[in-house]
C-alpha cells in the first residue's frame, strides 16, 4: 500500500503527519538561508542515533520504479523530492548527486526520486517526460540534461516540444516516449508523488529523507555523506 493511501486511511497517522509537519516548519525556514550555499564549510550535524520521524514509511523499494537508482535491497534508502524548475534542486543534482551515486554503485544506497511539483505545470510536464525516459532505462541521463550545468532550463525549454526534442537527442524510442508521457500510469505516478510529499509535510524542494531522517534544502554534500554513512553504520550494528 502506498504512503498516500496509508495516510488517507488512518486518522492516527494523519495526526502524526500533522505533528511532524509542524515540527518541520521551523526547519523549512532554514532552507532560504542555507540552500544556496555552495561552500562545504557548513558543519553537518549528521543523522541521529535513533530512527527518524518517518522511519521506513516513505520507502517503496519497488523494482518497477523507473526513477529510482540503486539496488532494491540496499541497506539505506534516500527519498529525494524535487522539481525541475527548482534552482536549488539543480544545484544539488550537479554538486552532490555524483557523490551519492558512488554509494549506489557499491550497492550501499538506493535513491528513490519523487516529483514534488511546486512550480507549476511546466514542472509537471518535465516530470512526466523524465518518468517516460525512465521507462526506457534512461532516467538519469534525461534528469541530468534537465539540470545541465547545475541550472534549471528556461520555460521555453520545458515545453512539450522541447521535452520531446530532448528525448530525441538522447535516442529514445519516440513512439514509446509519446505514449508513456501521456499515459494514465505516468500521470498517476507523478500526481501521487506530489500528493505524498504534501501529505507528509514536505512542501518545499529539494527535500530528502535518509533512513527516516529529513534533510531540507540543498545543503553541503558532506551533510548527505554523513547522513548516509551514519545510516550504514546503524544498518551494520
Amino acid at each position: 500500500m502506498s504512503a498516500v493511501a496509508t495516510v488517507a486511511r488512518s486518522p492516527a497517522v494523519r495526526l502524526a503527519v500533522v505533528a511532524v509537519g509542524l515540527v518541520l516548519v521551523g526547519v523549512f525556514a532554514l532552507h532560504a538561508v542555507y540552500s544556496d550555499r555552495d561552500s562545504e564549510e557548513v558543519t553537518a550535524s549528521g543523522a541521529a542515533a535513533t530512527p527518524g520521524p518517518f522511519g521506513d514509511s516513505l520507502e517503496r523499494r519497488d523494482s518497477d520504479d523507473p526513477i529510482s537508482v540503486g539496488p532494491i535491497d540496499a541497506p539505506v534508502v534516500m527519498v529525494a523530492y524535487s522539481d525541475y524548475q527548482c534552482p536549488f534542486c539543480a544545484a544539488w543534482s550537479d554538486r552532490t548527486l555524483p557523490t551519492l551515486l558512488r554509494y549506489t554503485e557499491r550497492g550501499e544506497l538506493r535513491i528513490e526520486f519523487r516529483d514534488l511539483n511546486v512550480y507549476g505545470e511546466l514542472s509537471v510536464l518535465a516530470s512526466r517526460a523524465a518518468y517516460a525516459a525512465g521507462l526506457q532505462g534512461r532516467f538519469l541521463e534525461y534528469h541530468d540534461r534537465l539540470f545541465a550545468g547545475g541550472q534549471t532550463r528556461p520555460a521555453r525549454q520545458l515545453t512539450s516540444g522541447a521535452l520531446f526534442d530532448l528525448a530525441r537527442d538522447l535516442g529514445l524510442d519516440m513512439t514509446r516516449f509519446a505514449r508513456d508521457v501521456n499515459s494514465n500510469a505516468t500521470i498517476s505516478a507523478i500526481t501521487n508523488s506530489s500528493s505524498e510529499g504534501s501529505l507528509t509535510g514536505l512542501n518545499s524542494t529539494p527535500a530528502f529523507v535518509v533512513d527516516g531522517h529529513p534533510i531540507l534544502g540543498a545543503l553541503p554534500t558532506q551533510t548527505f555523506v554523513k547522513a548516509v554513512d551514519d545510516a550504514l553504520h546503524r544498518a551494520d550494528s
